[in-house]
């Protein structure tokens, strides 16, 4: 067995590629308006000459053929996958159950929604198939939203249809964007997130625009100061806090921003069939056609670009940022490949130093004690990798 080979694997499909009904500033997809159908929907007539129901059945009996995969998660992405109909996921679950039915490996789907296409039944439709939401949205105002919508009529629309999801789902996440309009607003975020109570957590990500980075000092304040509010009841679940927390309690966070080589687990899927290293469509990074290839020769190919990738971000990791402080010892990230300043490092790695250091103070991590658990672990199993 490849132990470079990872067990888990995010698979990242985009099978109407960046068709949507929003434009955000941010996304990173080329945005096509006039590839957006007029009524919102893809026909069902539509749907059944995309490339993806000739090429999906052919990528679940390769993903069969790695036996160090044990799990797999089927990220459907977009653009706005809900632009899709039924019949389309139901197509997409028979053929999962067809094919894995055998338990070749745990599997999950979870489609990444602006959440402007939904109603009361496709809400029970997605829970009936075993799908999770997960909502993306950059605030609770609409002044927090402005990257994403251009004007309030749409940001109602989003928080009647988000009313909706948090009165008849049961489980659902939210992914947020932190931007400009967000820096000074950190406890209405935290009254924002009680009020929804996603069952499934929250993801934090910051917004980034190579002509608008946001300002570190501010970044770091936000996070650390919504750290404190939400320390208490540590409720709902906030991953990157979580994953912090866990980085300092000795257990190595998987957070792809904090863990080290966290792309690995990341392989994009477009309309075509052509897969990606990562999760973004980056020419350098093209593996092949699902269609051509079998995925021993994809994972090969995937293993060399990622390598390739973490090459190209320089500076220093957040432990060594942080004078190998070995309360930082498992978060050997470098940051985030996809968001390159002209020094190719991540402009924001010092915001999580600067949440490291206010969390471990905040949970008074003894460094003392810390270095004894550490050289303890190391003699009684001297193979294991800190990192």
């Amino acid at each position: 067995m490849d132990a470079r080979i990872p067990h888990y694997i995010n698979l990242i499909l985009k099978p109407i590629d960046d068709i949507c009904n929003l434009n955000c500033n941010y996304c990173h997809e080329k945005y096509d308006q006039k590839l957006l159908p007029s009524n919102g929907l893809i026909s069902s007539g539509t749907y059944n000459n995309l490339p993806i129901i000739q090429w999906f059945p052919k990528l679940l009996k390769e993903l069969k053929n790695i036996p160090e995969i044990k799990k797999v998660n089927f990220c459907w992405h977009g653009g706005e996958p809900l632009l899709l109909p039924f019949e389309f996921y139901n197509r997409i679950v028979k053929e999962q159950r067809k094919q894995l039915n055998d338990n070749f490996f745990d599997y999950e789907n979870v489609v990444i929604t602006n959440c402007m296409n939904m109603d009361k039944n496709k809400i029970k439709w997605i829970e009936k198939l075993g799908f999770s939401l997960s909502i993306s949205c950059d605030g609770p105002t609409y002044h927090h939203n402005k990257e994403r919508f251009d004007s309030i009529h749409k940001y109602q629309i989003f928080r009647k249809n988000l009313n909706l999801v948090n009165k008849e789902s049961k489980a659902f996440s939210l992914h947020m964007v932190i931007n400009k309009y967000s820096l000074k607003d950190y406890p209405a975020f935290m009254n924002f997130f009680e009020e929804i109570n996603p069952i499934n957590g929250v993801a934090l990500g910051m917004c980034y625009l190579k002509n608008n980075i946001l300002n570190t000092k501010e970044l770091s304040d936000f996070f650390c100061n919504l750290f404190d509010i939400w320390n208490p009841k540590r409720t709902p679940y906030i991953l990157l806090f979580q994953e912090i927390i866990n980085g300092l309690n000795y257990f190595p966070p998987r957070y792809c921003k904090i863990a080290k080589n966290g792309c690995i687990s990341f392989i994009t899927v477009d309309s075509n069939g052509l897969l990606y290293s990562g999760c973004q469509r980056k020419e350098a990074l093209k593996i092949g056609n699902i269609a051509e290839i079998n995925f021993t020769d994809i994972i090969k190919k995937h293993i060399e670009n990622i390598a390739l990738l973490n090459k190209k971000i320089k500076g220093k990791t957040i432990y060594e940022s942080s004078n190998s402080d070995p309360r930082f010892i498992y978060f050997q990230s470098k940051g985030c490949p996809n968001r390159l300043d002209n020094k190719d490092e991540d402009p924001y790695l010092p915001v999580y130093v600067n949440l490291m250091n206010h969390i471990s103070d905040r949970l008074k991590i003894d460094i003392d004690l810390l270095i004894k658990e550490l050289k303890e672990r190391h003699n009684v199993k001297k193979t294991h990798s800190l990192y």
